[in-house]
């Protein structure tokens, strides 16, 4: 009797599966799995992944015009999983997931012509601004921007601007002028004092 081919078959067998992944985005999506897409959403909807082993699942979610977003979260041995993706935030009901840790957002400041100003951001940080300069302490969110002279007696701008993760905002900034966002267009929202 010849038991060579069970024991080849059980040191190379496969891992168990265990159950479905869902992905139920807003968005166009790519989906990688182990440095391979798996998967693209073309728009909002809901996508099967296919079959995971149980354990821990790692992805990498490329929003469109978005930052790509790790995450890691738990398989469990018999229940599907649905990750949901909306408005670049990721979540699960089902089991524990967690973001890897992605880059900071960063907000550039660019006066025109060498113009000289003073940036208040979230109403304590102030930045003197001369030529250009690079915020990348910020978390992903809102944050409030009020620019103002040099002597800060004029209030040249205010507004708020939407940072995401990963995300470079570069704000063009001139006295009499409209702020003006690069990067993001739609990331800066003027407030009344903004020139018009």
């Amino acid at each position: 009797m010849d038991l060579r081919l069970p024991t080849l078959m059980m040191l190379f067998s496969l891992p168990s599966i265990a159950g479905t992944v869902f992905l139920d985005t807003d968005t166009e999506t790519t989906v990688e799995h182990a440095n391979f897409t798996i998967a693209r959403a073309s728009g909002p909807g809901v996508i099967a992944l296919g079959e995971f082993p149980a354990g821990t699942a790692r992805l990498l979610l490329t929003p469109a015009n978005r930052p790509a977003i790790p995450i890691a979260f738990d398989v469990p041995d018999s229940e599907p999983v649905t990750v949901e993706l909306r408005d670049g935030r990721v979540r699960s009901a089902g089991t524990t997931l967690s973001v890897d840790a992605i880059p900071a957002p960063r907000l550039g400041l660019r006066s025109a012509d060498g113009e000289h100003f003073t940036v208040v951001l979230n109403g304590d940080t102030v930045h003197t601004l001369r030529n250009e300069i690079m915020v990348d302490d910020l978390t992903p969110g809102r944050h409030r921007v009020e620019v103002r002279s040099a002597d800060r007696l004029t209030i040249w701008a205010r507004g708020t601007v939407d940072l995401m993760a990963g995300e470079t905002v570069v704000l063009g900034i001139s006295s009499g002028r409209m702020v003006v966002a690069d990067g993001l267009s739609t990331a800066w929202q003027a407030h009344s004092g903004d020139a018009q």
